[in-house]
């Protein structure tokens, strides 16, 4: 089994991260998940997520700094997750290819199910969303 690369973005927003909820009949539908998508052969993560953005929820965002890759396998397939902490820069989110599209503050993500591969980003999210907002001093 082929591993795809995916490149999604971790969307701010002052204190507020984008999360979307994946469509219903596709592979993890309903679960929620940040935006972005399938890398194309020789598209790097961040031209691909901001391609990505675009197609799903007609946003632009500047990816701000990579955060860790995560490796996952899945029933359906094995991925590898190339996030980005990204700072918003224009566009209100519209449903092209996600059923929902919310802002919520990091505390508030472990009251959404997200697919078993973000559990890891999940935490880093956390932690950087803290950071930001109480820097060390």
């Amino acid at each position: 089994m082929t591993r795809i690369r995916v490149a999604i973005g971790v969307v701010t927003r002052g204190d507020r991260i984008l999360i979307c909820q994946r469509m219903e009949g596709k592979a993890l539908g309903g679960l929620w998940e940040f935006p972005g998508g399938k890398c194309e052969p020789d598209e790097s993560p961040e031209a691909c997520l901001c391609r990505e953005l675009m197609e799903e929820v007609a946003i632009e965002a500047r990816p701000i700094k990579p955060l860790t890759p995560v490796h996952h396998d899945y029933p359906h397939g094995k991925v590898t997750l190339f996030p980005f902490l990204c700072a918003h820069q224009q566009g209100e989110p519209k449903l092209l290819a996600v059923q929902k599209a919310i802002l919520v503050k990091a505390e508030e993500l472990e009251q959404y199910q997200f697919p078993a591969g973000n559990r890891t980003l999940l935490d880093e999210v956390r932690l950087e969303m803290r950071a930001r907002i109480s820097p060390p001093l």
